[in-house]
């Protein structure tokens, strides 16, 4: 298990480090925002409100301020945007063997980078202040994001090192976050089930990554 091999020593090395930090990005804005959901004035349904919600300055049940849940979804928005800046950097770094393989890396890299902004804004951007600026920031980065993930399981796909099942798993998750920015965008429900999907693809991506570099 990871837990094991994780090294402070390692983590001096910038590439284990973003891969630590592609895991702790998610990990942190799973347990922030539940706890942001339980400080949400009025109470917090965990199907019949976003994410989002959690950012607004009144709570959308009561009209209360939502002082608490905003600072915390902020915390766990750009705490993410960044730490996942050195996870991409690192993950085309061992996606070397080909020509291909460094291109499609190194792009799916450069698409993932451009999203990170976008999930920051999504923070700073309260739908009920800026409704508009914040469909744009959330339809942008789920969109990035897809591309990103669509781009490495392309290359998942021309690496004989890697298994293909990831690529598949990949590509099946790429569709989810397509579906929920363009078919079901106001459903609360399938947006938990994609934000979770997205966080799903970068601890796992951040613990195969972890592994090879170990073996490099």
């Amino acid at each position: 298990m990871m837990s094991k091999t994780i090294k402070l020593e390692k983590l001096k090395n910038w590439k284990f480090l973003g891969a630590f930090l592609g895991i702790l990005g998610g990990v942190q804005f799973i347990v922030i925002t539940i706890v942001a959901m339980f400080f949400y004035p009025g109470g917090y349904s965990f199907f019949d409100n976003f994410f989002s919600d959690l950012g607004l300055t009144r709570s959308s049940s009561n009209g209360q301020q939502n002082i608490i849940s905003f600072v915390l979804f902020i915390i766990a928005m750009t705490v993410a945007g960044i730490v996942w800046i050195p996870f991409w950097l690192s993950l085309r770094t061992v996606f070397t063997e080909t020509k291909k393989s460094r291109y499609t890396s190194t792009l799916g890299t450069i698409i993932g980078l451009i999203s990170c902004p976008f999930l920051v804004l999504i923070a700073y951007t309260p739908y009920d202040i800026l409704l508009e600026l914040h469909i744009l920031a959330v339809q942008i980065f789920f969109l990035l994001f897809a591309f990103a993930i669509i781009i490495y399981s392309i290359t998942i796909l021309l690496d004989k090192d890697y298994a293909s099942i990831y690529a598949y798993i990949g590509f099946a998750m790429a569709v989810l976050l397509i579906l929920y920015t363009y078919v079901f965008p106001f459903n609360p429900a399938f947006q938990k089930v994609t934000v979770y999907v997205l966080i799903s693809w970068v601890i796992i991506k951040g613990y195969k990554l972890w592994n090879m570099l170990e073996l490099n």
